[in-house]
């Protein structure tokens, strides 16, 4: 990619694709194993961003955009917060939008979900 390009992935099965193909990488890793959708309020994956910076380094973005144009990045949370002992594992990683994972904060899902719901 040229410094400043970006390509946007909007095809949910061309998404899903390209998930499963770099699945190695621990981001594309946790999306294909547990899914695209946020697991607190549901909004899934419906755009990918790749693009480079000036310095040539080049980064990906999971959105979702919903029909006013607003948009939340679609994060990887830690089940367990890292900074109260959790691990950086596949068991403790789940799909959640950076709106829910901001609210959670370093508390236990388990926590969390009672708190949200209330």
């Amino acid at each position: 990619m040229n410094p400043n390009s970006r390509t946007i992935i909007t095809d949910k099965d061309q998404i899903l694709k390209i998930i499963k193909k770099r699945r190695n990488k621990r981001r594309f890793r946790v999306f294909h194993t547990k899914g695209i959708k946020c697991v607190q309020c549901g909004v899934e994956i419906n755009k990918i961003l790749f693009w480079t910076d000036p310095y040539g380094n080049q980064s990906v973005d999971f959105i979702h955009e919903f029909p006013d144009k607003s948009f939340v990045f679609m994060t990887v949370d830690h089940i367990y917060p890292l900074s109260l002992g959790g691990v950086r594992s596949i068991e403790n990683e789940q799909p959640m939008c950076s709106k829910c994972n901001n609210l959670k904060g370093n508390q236990p899902q388990l926590l969390v979900e009672k708190d949200l719901t209330n």
